[in-house]
């Protein structure tokens, strides 16, 4: 099976293509691990001098080439030499939006073992995560600092991507004041801000979130355009924005739970002002796309944790007094921007 060419299959052929995905998964995260791919920006090497490059047996390392090679990830050429491609190209270190932390991530055992579990999901309605290891999602991660570090990892080239994508299918140019409720290390708000020179921000995220964002914007040299506000969006949001924003959040939390953090921002927000809402919004249909596997990480990893459509998103923005708008797509199908006005 060549991965690679465009030929007709049978269902079986098919099926068990995608039966054996997670030997792809497997086998790209070593090559990830192994930077292979910056072992091949100069040109094509032979698979011995990546061995010895990789410290790794000759005629194994060849193999597992040639296997990712079948799949387009790398190309083998003449005399059993090796070269990028442009899928192999995006496990390159320091290249704009690169995979290779992301690779690396979707390796990690708490990965591995909450798929293993899920039917125990589908069965239960429960996610898994808190059984198998003895703590939920952000508590986990706050207590292991090296997955900790392999997630922020994983996540950064992707975080980069979607706020590129937020940031040139809205404009933000004419908000005075931006508050990005659970903004994390505020990569987004850094990012609306530069595209908006006028504009301030008010950025709300736990107190160590806090401390990390405020070195980002630092270095951005944009700390003095923005506040900073420690405390939880279940508690308080911060009043005197004009435009509020929410990245990432509703879809770690329950229908019950979102309609809380919903309704915080309504009490500081006023009649006609603008909430938008950054997540993916699955579409109807039977079409390829990734946010339907998302969701089935969310619901392994979170209690009620989901990605939505449009409509359930327009009944929670009901239940926290306001109107859906519009969905604004932008260039990733992993985000969109769900525009809500307060009643």
């Amino acid at each position: 099976m060549n991965a690679s060419k465009n030929v007709d299959r049978s269902p079986n052929e098919r099926m068990f293509q995608l039966l054996s995905g997670y030997w792809i998964t497997r086998a790209i995260h070593v090559a990830a691990e192994l930077d292979i791919a910056e072992h091949l920006k100069g040109g094509p090497q032979s698979y011995e001098a990546l061995a010895a490059a990789t410290e790794t047996d000759p005629s194994s390392l060849y193999r597992l080439l040639r296997a990712l090679a079948s799949v387009g990830i790398f190309a083998e050429v003449e005399e059993k030499r090796f070269e990028l491609t442009p899928l192999a190209a995006t496990l390159l270190k320091d290249t704009p939006n690169s995979l290779r932390g992301n690779a690396i991530m979707q390796s990690y055992e708490i990965y591995w073992q909450s798929w293993g579990e899920l039917a125990s999901s589908v069965k239960t309605g429960e996610p898994v995560f808190n059984r198998l290891f003895g703590a939920d999602f952000f508590s986990y991660l706050s207590q292991t600092p090296e997955f900790s570090k392999r997630f922020n990892e994983g996540m950064a080239a992707i975080t980069a991507q979607s706020d590129g994508a937020i940031v040139t299918a809205y404009d933000f140019s004419g908000i005075s004041t931006i508050v990005d409720v659970g903004g994390g290390t505020g990569e987004l708000l850094a990012a609306i801000l530069k595209a908006a020179p006028h504009s301030r921000g008010i950025l709300l995220d736990q107190p160590a979130t806090v401390e990390q964002a405020k070195g980002i914007f630092r270095e951005s040299s944009l700390l003095e355009r923005c506040t900073f506000v420690e405390g939880s969006f279940f508690d308080a949001v911060p009043s005197g924005g004009n435009v509020y924003i929410l990245k990432n959040i509703l879809h770690d939390w329950s229908d019950e739970q979102a309609i809380n953090i919903l309704q915080q921002c309504r009490k500081v927000i006023g009649n006609g002002q603008k909430l938008l809402i950054m997540e993916t919004v699955i579409p109807s249909g039977n079409e390829p796309f990734l946010g339907k596997l998302i969701d089935l990480q969310l619901m392994l990893f979170f209690k009620g944790g989901r990605e939505r459509t449009a409509a359930e998103f327009g009944i929670l923005l009901e239940a926290a007094n306001f109107s859906l708008a519009r969905v604004i797509p932008t260039f990733t199908p992993r985000v969109a921007i769900v525009e809500a006005i307060a009643k």
